[in-house]
């Protein structure tokens, strides 16, 4: 009989450890009011590359038993910044340059020289 009441308490001990929830505790000035929704603007990336836009994302949190939920969303950053354009050459944006190209430096005497006409943006 010991040995039966002994195993019923060990379950019920079992039992109770497996469904506890720990009591959150607010610290002191941190408390909200019940139902009050905040929100804010987080971005997926810090840095985008200058042919790339900044993906954003509002997140809310809900106050419950005076504490705040855990923000919704997955984006993680508070800011974003697009990089500027590296500059390979003199052209502007959208400008182009055409120059003739030739073949050879030196054609023998009575040739043509050969070229072609190339474009670049």
């Amino acid at each position: 009989m010991q040995n039966t009441i002994v195993i019923v308490l060990a379950l019920a001990f079992m039992v109770l450890m497996a469904s506890c929830v720990p009591e959150v505790t607010p610290k002191k000035g941190t408390k909200c009011k019940v139902n009050v929704v905040e929100s804010r603007i987080m971005y997926q990336k810090a840095v985008v590359d200058h042919e790339e836009q900044c993906l954003a994302e509002k997140q809310t949190r809900t106050c419950v038993n005076e504490c705040f939920e855990a923000w919704t969303g997955t984006y993680a950053f508070e800011s974003c910044q697009v990089e500027a354009a590296q500059n390979c050459s003199s052209l502007l944006h959208l400008q182009s340059e055409t120059c003739k190209r030739y073949l050879t430096s030196l054609v023998p005497s009575g040739s043509t020289c050969s070229f072609e006409t190339q474009t670049r943006t």
